[in-house]
């Protein structure tokens, strides 16, 4: 069940992005609702880590599919249920387009749907400014 997707285009580059995107422990720095994020290995396809939002317990994540410069695919496990987010780009002309899409699978995904999809839906864009923001600030 798709929670939501968001696209904006940006004038920075994938290697640019990509850079924001790899560095898990300071994701912190342009998504506000984060406390801690980590991997417990390299930024590719496998490793496990963990995520702690305000106001939440610890997450335990996994990297399911990790395609450099081009998209990462990060599983959050809930209680009988799991959060997918993909974060995909692609060069457009020349721009990048950025597109960050959730959805939520399992027996209790409703449930969390209705308790998460206002918020993460005015989370995203405002999120997704924070990064580039981010990107522009790194050079």
């Amino acid at each position: 069940m798709r929670i939501v997707k968001h696209t904006i285009e940006t004038k920075a580059t994938p290697a640019q992005i990509w850079k924001i995107w790899e560095d898990v422990e300071n994701w912190k720095t342009w998504d506000q609702e984060i406390e801690l994020s980590r991997l417990d290995g390299p930024f590719q396809s496998g490793t496990a880590g963990c995520t702690k939002f305000v106001g939440t317990p610890l997450f335990k994540t996994l990297l399911t599919n990790v395609e450099p410069h081009k998209l990462v695919v990060q599983e959050a496990y809930l209680f009988y249920a799991k959060v997918i987010s993909y974060q995909s780009m692609k060069p457009v002309d020349d721009k990048t387009e950025v597109t960050f899409d959730v959805e939520i699978q399992g027996p209790l995904s409703l449930f969390y749907a209705c308790m998460i999809r206002r918020f993460i839906r005015k989370k995203i864009p405002r999120e997704m400014e924070l990064m580039l923001k981010r990107v522009d600030a790194l050079g």
